[in-house]
C-alpha cells in the first residue's frame, strides 16, 4: 500500500503559522473532536456541539486546514447543494525543531530485522516483556487494583492515551473487551512494515494481559466492523 502520509516538520518558515493555527482552546477542541470521529463532519454539527456561530467554526477550520491538520471534501446528498465535510488529515504532524530523524532510524532497523530473518517469536518476546513492564509500573501505586478487564482498560486508556493513540472503549463484558485506537502512532512505519509493527503492538498488549494473569488472547483485525480501517483491538477468552 502506497504511503500518502506526509509529515509537517517545524522549521523557520512555518513556526509562526503553526503556532497561530494551534493557539486557542476552541481550535484544540474542534481538532480533538474531528480526530476522535472517523467520519466527515459538517460545520453545522460542530456549531451545535460547541455552541459557536458557523462563521466562527469555519474560520477555525480554515486555519487548521491551512497547515494540513484536517482535510475537507464535498458530499452530494439527493438533489440539494453538496455539503462540505471535514475529516482528519492523512498527513502526520510532527513539531520538531531542530529536525530529528527517528523515523528514518526506525525504518532502517526494521529493514535489518526483516533482512536478518529474525524469528517472529523474538518480536513477540520483546513486545510482551515491554507490555509486562508497562503494566507493572502502572500497578505499582495501585495496590487495590484487581486483575480484570476493567483494570486492563484503565491502563490502556492512561498509557496509550499518553502515547497519542486516542483509545476509545467500544464494549466491555465479563469475557470480552473491544476498543478502537483513533490514531495510529506508527502510521508511516505500519504502511511499509505492518507485519512487524502491528505484530509488536499486539504483543505489547498481550504482555499487559499476561501481567494481570488473565487468560485472554489479543486480536487486531485488519478491519473494524462496518468496514472502517483502523486499529481495532479485541481481547477475549
Amino acid at each position: 500500500m502506497k504511503n500518502t502520509k506526509k509529515v509537517i516538520r517545524m522549521d523557520k518558515t512555518n513556526i509562526v503559522k503553526i503556532c497561530d493555527a494551534l493557539s486557542g482552546e476552541s481550535r484544540a477542541n474542534l481538532l480533538d473532536y474531528i480526530y476522535r470521529n472517523n467520519r466527515g463532519i459538517s460545520i453545522d454539527e460542530l456549531s451545535k456541539v460547541f455552541k459557536l456561530h458557523p462563521n466562527v467554526i469555519r474560520a477555525h477550520l480554515d486555519k487548521l486546514q491551512e497547515i494540513g491538520l484536517i482535510e475537507s471534501y464535498k458530499e452530494i446528498v439527493g438533489r440539494g447543494r453538496p455539503r462540505k465535510l471535514y475529516k482528519k488529515s492523512k498527513k502526520g504532524f510532527l513539531i520538531q525543531y531542530p529536525k530529528r530523524q527517528y523515523e528514518l532510524l526506525s525504518s532502517l532497523l526494521i529493514e535489518i530485522i526483516k533482512n536478518s530473518n529474525v524469528d517472529k517469536e523474538i518480536i513477540v518476546k520483546v513486545g510482551e516483556e515491554f507490555g509486562r513492564k508497562l503494566m507493572r509500573k502502572y500497578l505499582l501505586d495501585r495496590s487495590e487494583s484487581e486483575a480484570s478487564l476493567n483494570t486492563l482498560w484503565e491502563a490502556v486508556s492512561e498509557i496509550f492515551g499518553d502515547w497519542g493513540l486516542m483509545p476509545e472503549l467500544i464494549k466491555i463484558k465479563n469475557d470480552l473487551i473491544e476498543w478502537d485506537a483513533k490514531n495510529c502512532i506508527y502510521y508511516e512505519l505500519a504502511m511499509k512494515h505492518a507485519d512487524i509493527t502491528c505484530h509488536l503492538h499486539r504483543s505489547i498488549i498481550q504482555g499487559m494481559v499476561k501481567e494481570l494473569k488473565l487468560n485472554y488472547s489479543v486480536k487486531i483485525p485488519k478491519k473494524f466492523p462496518g468496514g472502517y480501517e483502523g486499529c481495532y483491538v479485541m481481547v477475549e477468552k
